[in-house]
């Protein structure tokens, strides 16, 4: 991607379509810079055209000094389904690069060095680019997030089972669970998905989701849920309303609430104290500003209600794959 041009295109999106008085007009102007008239125009036909992709499921992430994690999330991704990973690193400082080069040599990571501020839109507007020829589906969620089926063991079945014949879905939000310290106050050895078993009750929020979509509907590009021609539905069918005349946030409504029964996105926001310290003053890639957030925000999070060992099943092959 030519990062000049991406910025470029973000700038006038940002300073000249917004002088446009309608938001829901400057939403879909800002559509067509960002991805070209033609695809826009492609991507607003009623019907999605079935064809063979090279992946059914790929994944896309923006990450920064998230070398402890990566082989985990990785492989235990790979087990539950995904085939291709597009990760997009923000000015990494630590060994990212060495620990992905297998992936990449395999061709499992389409790897993208991402300097500069509030690169996470131009990241998933990127890797939705790349992924509407090569892929049927493509999931948008950070390092510290895992996508677990419930019913299923593949993420995949899932999706198909969900979609089947119906062409009309572009969009399907999964619920967050998230994870507290565990009462761990130093990185613990092992796992994240060993070492973090304690969770929130299901708390309703407006931002508690992730999206997996259909890369060649979408119009408008956000992190938890992005704005698609089509039908966007939770894991029962229900279509959901995106909000689209106050700020186009695309966030649903705080009354939704989403029954995480049969797939669901384990989210280990802060881990350890001693990792929330490190997590916090990297800073938000979707925000101009470095912004370090304050120990309330670790307060709000380490919420340890709930023991649930959901992922115990997979630690076993996880860690023999990861040696």
């Amino acid at each position: 991607m030519n990062m000049g041009v991406s910025r470029t295109k973000e700038l006038v999106i940002k300073y000249v379509v917004r002088l446009i008085p309608s938001k829901i007009i400057r939403t879909h102007i800002g559509a067509m810079i960002r991805f070209g008239i033609r695809d826009y125009l492609k991507a607003a036909r009623t019907k999605s055209h079935r064809r063979n992709f090279k992946h059914f499921l790929s994944v896309a992430a923006i990450v920064k000094n998230e070398g402890p994690y990566l082989k985990e999330w990785i492989e235990y991704h790979q087990l539950v389904g995904v085939e291709k990973f597009h990760i997009y690193d923000n000015e990494s400082t630590d060994d990212t690069k060495e620990i992905l080069q297998p992936y990449i040599n395999a061709g499992i990571v389409d790897y993208t060095f991402f300097p500069g501020k509030q690169m996470q839109r131009p990241a998933y507007t990127d890797a939705i680019l790349k992924s509407r020829n090569e892929t049927q589906w493509l999931a948008i969620i950070d390092l510290d997030e895992f996508i677990v089926p419930l019913q299923d063991d593949n993420i995949q079945l899932f999706i198909k089972k969900l979609v089947s014949d119906n062409n009309s879905i572009s969009q399907i939000l999964i619920g967050w669970c998230v994870y507290g310290s565990s009462g761990h106050k130093t990185k613990p050895k092992g796992l994240v998905i060993e070492n973090f078993l304690w969770r929130a009750k299901q708390t309703q929020s407006k931002y508690w989701h992730k999206t997996i979509l259909n890369p060649r509907k979408v119009y408008h590009v956000e992190c938890h849920c992005c704005g698609v021609f089509g039908k966007t539905v939770n894991e029962d069918l229900v279509e959901i309303t995106i909000p689209r005349r106050k700020k186009p946030d695309f966030t649903v409504g705080e009354d939704y609430i989403f029954n995480n029964k049969k797939i669901r996105v384990n989210h280990y926001v802060v881990k350890s104290w001693e990792e929330w310290l490190m997590k916090k003053y990297k800073g938000d890639a979707w925000k101009k500003r470095k912004q370090i957030k304050d120990d309330a925000y670790f307060t709000g999070y380490d919420k340890n209600e709930i023991r649930d060992s959901t992922m115990s099943k997979y630690v076993k092959n996880l860690k023999k794959l990861m040696r």
